[in-house]
């Protein structure tokens, strides 16, 4: 068959006039890019919003054309979408090498005219533009002429801007400017003054008016054009049987003005853009509502209703439940025939009650069905894992077939796969054999280690290891190597079956007695601690190996001591605030601890790591006191926390140059809180105290084993000891052994072995075997949950207060500037002019506050960094190790300059947004498609509304701001319809500070604060004299 070339009759033909226009609006505007073409395959992005969406066409024919696209409109129409017309008008026609104007398509020069410059030039006379649009503007519109005048006034004379000497130069303000530049499109202004534009170059026009001053219907009523953006309201209703109607509402007696591609709203004279980037083809929900049966109601949910939820206000109708979306877990069901020298297998993959289909088959249908355990979520056929399970089958040797299956050849690898990999295939996928192949599977035999437990202690058990048959043939190691030496990893039993020796499994498991360092009483017994008993059934239980245990020493070893049956009791009221998931992390340090072993709390930021510590605190209460070692910039956090948890728990924090006087205290209390900065000055007198339980918090502190921190804490004496982190892997495997080391001594081995058989052939990233080993390994003494773990226990919106202390600077020089500033305010009698004096304290409070921030924000430059910088790197770092992405608030442009510097210093990517940025939405698209970019600083009044951030999950107030209702909008920006993580907004303070007065003032005038959204004006105006006072106090 010859390539069909492609033509503009071609896609006209097969998408119809009613996607050749929207298409051609979609080239225009420069959404379309990388646009190719391999017969029969057309491909390329339609840009939409933040988003590139792959479209195209399979050209079988001149008649016979399928579209690519799984766009709604293609999906819910049942036609070739305009995207997909466009990628090939694309193709037809490239856009040239140019820097595309933000706006639109690239505009023609405008003929030859007066010149017009900014209004700070010199030698030009200074001139002002009018827009003139028609007084009847609604019956223009109608019919699709639209008739603008521009006028120009010079030295109060107004005139056609046309009529303007074509010599001279004339002087503008900015707005001025950006209109000029896209009347260029428009050459019929610049020669008659006038011109009659149609819907869509009028639309394309409108947002260079936004804002501009001059815009009038007719001569007298003034017209606005304005900036922001109106979110229309999307509404889903129920049609019976599964049938949906989708349709826009706006607000009564309001004009709609739309094209294929953007939509505005004349009320009041006002024009205002309808979302801030309309998904292509959206328009038309604009015209008339959707109506989809249930076939095709269920792709819209899952697919299209969240993209246009980046525009509208989706609101469902009554009695209609918007489903949950969800990507589906197939379950894999192999299927295998053939000889002992080839067999075939076809990979099926059932999704709920549909029928079974290949692997990857029409991977184009990105089909969705309703969750039969559940009618209120939907499910999408994952394609992520269908790559996976193909992956794994070609990794073991299958070869992919033309008709979708898969053949593996050859003898010694058929045996080999059914020796090694069919068991662990059978864990994971149902696998069905024909009679054939099951008869002669039968007479392969598994050469593997079997562990049989001969005795145990307190603690220790102990192994005999050999390497036996199922049919009950042993072989020693003598015999194993034999055979491997002679190139053989197969060869006949007693019995006539055939064994295959699993080299890697045996090899494996040879590892894993290393790892556990036993004692080898007698040949092929040995004694392991009793800390390695889960690794040691993990492995066997991973490698199909027997274990014969009738004493269940194992087991018992496993499972352990339970969490005392009254430790949950002894929380009190504590147990009714914790999450469910919360209790599951208490009852696993009190298991632990029950045990006496210690373990890694690793759940990600913003679960609750520290009140899951302070529960089994409190459950421990009585004992010996606890040591609580953390970041400087957490001391306070750890202190405020107990305080509101766990009050019953007396707590000394370590702090000061007065220190070791409370040292002798420490035997009266339940809880010590120190930093890691005074805990490696102050190691000579903690190391002779016995605690109860001692918890690193920020572990990553000590996972250099050779600093100064790591050896104090290693020095520590303590029953239980426990580490907290969120990032137990920063930088390295070589962390772990570090924080393994305090929490569980000794049971990653010796330093250097660990870093020859681990970190080394981890780093070099050819080592999956070694990385899983190291999983098994450590999983028993590692708790890790993320936010999508336990979203079921968590808000939609976590906000957090996290404090610290400033530091000793910054202390000295808040101390005396308050002091300044309450000497300088001086007596408040009557002669004292009410308005200056009002004026010196709103400064001085502006001042005390920058204080809190960073020194250098009032000029004082100090090698010493801030406690607010300090706590940032210690959030961010939890975060972006996380995956998470970070939006970072300050109402300080400066601040935001001198973060700036330090993530450039780190080498940390972020987008950054204040009041001076041009193409704000550009600098957004790209934070919101670029998941490599995981910070993005925005100054408060610049980005606080009005932008969709969705791609964060995270946001950090670097400063607080007056008015509550602000910040709750800057984290709004995450916190958008469309969102579907859970998103964690922390608010920094600094303790004993004008910032903890401003908390409390928000609390205390909260009602009239929520009545004033868009400015902090309402709440300073309405501060007294006398809270002034307070607040400078």
């Amino acid at each position: 068959m010859s390539d069909i070339p492609i033509t503009e009759k071609l896609l006209l033909n097969a998408g119809g006039w009613q996607a050749m226009k929207p298409a051609r609006e979609l080239l225009k505007n420069g959404r379309v890019s990388e646009a190719k073409y391999e017969a029969p395959l057309l491909s390329g992005y339609v840009r939409e919003g933040a988003k590139n969406y792959r479209s195209g066409l399979r050209i079988k024919s001149a008649i016979d054309v399928e579209n690519l696209c799984s766009c709604w409109e293609s999906r819910s129409a049942g036609k070739i979408c305009a995207h997909s017309v466009a990628v090939g008008l694309c193709y037809l026609k490239p856009p040239a090498a140019v820097v595309a104007v933000p706006n639109g398509p690239t505009m023609p020069e405008a003929p030859a005219g007066p010149q017009f410059v900014a209004a700070d030039s010199a030698d030009a006379a200074l001139t002002t533009l009018h827009m003139i649009l028609p007084p009847n503007f609604a019956g223009a519109w109608q019919k699709g002429q639209i008739m603008i005048v521009v006028e120009a006034e010079v030295s109060r004379n107004r005139t056609l801007v046309s009529a303007l000497p074509k010599k001279n130069t004339f002087a503008v303000d900015g707005a001025d400017l950006v209109l000029i530049e896209s009347l260029r499109a428009v050459p019929a202004i610049f020669e008659s003054g006038m011109a009659i534009l149609s819907r869509d170059v009028f639309l394309r026009l409108l947002p260079a008016l936004q804002n501009h001053p001059r815009v009038t219907f007719g001569k007298a009523t003034r017209a606005t054009i304005s900036s922001a953006a109106l979110r229309p309201e999307l509404l889903v209703e129920s049609r019976g049987e599964g049938s949906i109607a989708v349709k826009c509402n706006f607000p009564p007696n309001a004009l709609l003005l739309w094209n294929a591609t953007d939509a505005w709203l004349l009320q009041n004279n006002e024009f205002v853009r309808c979302g801030e980037a309309l998904p292509a083809g959206s328009t038309r929900l604009i015209e008339r509502p959707l109506l989809l049966d249930g076939d095709r109601a269920l792709p819209f949910l899952a697919f299209d209703l969240p993209r246009l939820r980046d525009a509208f206000d989706v609101r469902a109708g009554e009695g209609v439940c918007l489903p949950e979306i969800a990507t589906a877990r197939p379950v894999f069901e192999l299927r295998l025939a053939g000889a002992l020298f080839s067999v075939t297998g076809e990979l099926m993959c059932m999704y709920g009650d549909r029928a079974p289909i290949k692997a990857l088959a029409n991977a184009q249908d990105q089909f969705v069905f309703r969750d039969p355990q559940n009618v209120d979520r939907v499910l999408m056929r994952n394609l992520d894992a269908e790559n996976a399970a193909v992956a794994r089958l070609e990794q073991i040797g299958f070869a992919r077939t033309d008709a979708g299956g898969f053949v593996l050849h050859g003898q010694p690898n058929v045996v080999r796969f059914f020796a090694t990999d069919y068991p662990r295939l059978q864990r994971d996928w149902k696998v069905i054999l024909t009679a054939q192949v099951e008869k002669w599977t039968n007479e392969i035999e598994r050469v593997t280690p079997k562990l049989e437990i001969v005795g145990s202690g307190q603690n220790w058990f102990e192994v005999r290891y050999s390497l036996t048959t199922p049919g009950g043939e042993v072989f020693s190691n003598a015999d194993i190597q034999r055979l491997l030496r002679s190139g053989q990893s197969q060869t006949r039993l007693k019995n006539g079956h055939l064994a295959v020796i699993d080299t890697a499994g045996l090899e494996d498991f040879e590892q894993v007695i290393r790892d556990c360092d036993p004692a080898q009483t007698r040949p092929g017994l040995y004694r392991i601690n009793r800390a390695h008993a889960g690794y040691v059934e993990q492995t066997a239980r991973e490698l199909g190996s027997a274990v014969a245990d009738r004493r269940e020493a194992l087991k018992k070893f496993i499972t352990g001591r339970d969490a005392p049956p009254d430790a949950k009791t002894k929380l009190g009221t504590l147990a009714e605030i914790l999450r469910e998931y919360q209790l599951v992390g208490f009852e696993w340090l009190a298991r632990l601890a029950a045990n006496n072993l210690g373990g890694i709390l690793a759940d990600e930021m913003g679960l609750g790591k520290t009140v899951q510590t302070l529960a089994f605190l409190r459950a421990h209460q009585g004992l010996s006191p606890a040591l609580v070692v953390c970041p400087t910039s957490l001391v306070t956090n750890w202190e405020n926390e107990a305080r509101k948890f766990t009050p019953e728990l007396k707590t000394l924090v370590l702090e000061g140059a007065d220190r070791a006087a409370r040292f002798k205290s420490i035997a009266d209390v339940d809880m010590v809180i120190t930093s890691y900065a005074l805990l490696r000055r102050d190691i000579d007198t903690l190391r002779d105290i016995n605690f109860s339980t001692a918890v690193l918090d920020e572990a990553q502190h000590i996972k250099n084993p050779e600093t100064q921190n790591a050896q104090a804490a290693f020095a520590l004496r303590a029953k239980h000891r426990f580490v907290l982190t969120g990032t137990p892997m920063e930088n390295s495997v070589r962390d772990l052994w570090s924080i393994m080391n305090f929490a569980l001594p000794g049971y990653l081995g010796d330093r250097n072995d660990f870093r020859e058989r681990y970190e080394l052939p981890i780093a070099r990233g050819s080592a999956p075997n070694v990385q899983r080993r190291l999983s098994r390994r450590l999983q028993p003494f590692l708790l890790r949950r993320k936010k999508r773990d336990v979203a079921k226990d968590l808000p939609e919106k976590i906000e957090q207060v996290v404090p610290c202390s400033l530091t000793s600077h910054q202390r000295a020089a808040y101390d005396a500037l308050l002091r300044e500033i309450q000497q300088g305010l001086g007596s408040s009698s009557k002669n004292v002019n009410a308005g200056a004096q009002r004026m010196k304290m709103l400064t001085g409070l502006l001042r005390l506050r920058q204080v809190c921030c960073d020194l250098r924000l009032v000029g004082i430059d100090k090698e010493e960094t801030s406690a607010k910088l300090d706590l940032l790197d210690e959030l961010l770092e939890e975060a972006i190790d996380g995956e998470h992405r970070v939006l970072v608030f300050s109402q300080f442009v400066s601040m935001l300059h001198l973060i700036r510097e330090r993530l450039e210093k780190l080498e940390i990517p972020f987008c950054y947004l204040d009041g001076s940025t041009k193409q704000r939405q550009e600098i957004v698209d790209r934070f919101q498609s670029d998941s490599a970019i995981p910070v993005f600083l925005i100054s408060l009044k610049a980005g606080g509304v009005g932008l969709n951030l969705s791609a964060a999950d995270t946001v950090i107030h670097f400063d607080p701001w007056w008015n509550p209702a602000v910040e709750a909008q800057a984290t709004d920006r995450a916190h958008r319809i469309g969102q579907t993580r859970v998103v964690t907004a922390y608010k920094l303070i600094t303790r004993d500070t004008v910032e903890e007065k401003i908390l409390r003032l928000q609390e205390k005038k909260r009602a009239a604060i929520d009545a004033a959204i868009e400015s902090e004006e309402p709440l300073m105006t309405g501060l007294t004299t006398e809270e002034l006072e307070e607040l400078l106090a």
